[in-house]
């Protein structure tokens, strides 16, 4: 049914957890969404917070400089390549940190 079609197929609960035979990303692959703890939810839910309140101090420091973020550079063009090669980084560490998380037990 419903269940089955979502990755929880009692056929494949584990027999013991926590569940050291794969990582959540080949489980999940393999249409296996059960789990036996939550901690891969918490590093979840964590993660988004610390980059969510990065991103919230990076743009209330804008708004309150007047729209740019100073970052000790005397040009505007400085200021928004550094901006931009920040915002970058913020995406390509959200990217391995979820990779991190899909490689985890």
């Amino acid at each position: 049914g419903h269940f089955i079609e979502s990755g929880f197929d009692m056929a494949k609960l584990p027999r013991r957890c926590p569940d050291h035979s794969t990582g959540v990303l080949r489980r999940w692959l393999d249409g296996n969404g059960w789990g036996c703890h939550s901690g891969q939810l918490f590093l979840l839910g964590i993660l988004f917070r610390v980059l969510a309140a990065l991103c919230l101090l990076l743009r209330s420091a804008s708004q309150a400089s007047g729209g740019q973020l100073s970052f000790g550079s005397s040009s505007v063009l400085k200021t928004r390549l550094l901006r931009d090669a920040l915002m970058t980084f913020l995406a390509f560490v959200l990217i391995f940190e979820l990779y991190l998380l899909g490689l985890t037990l």
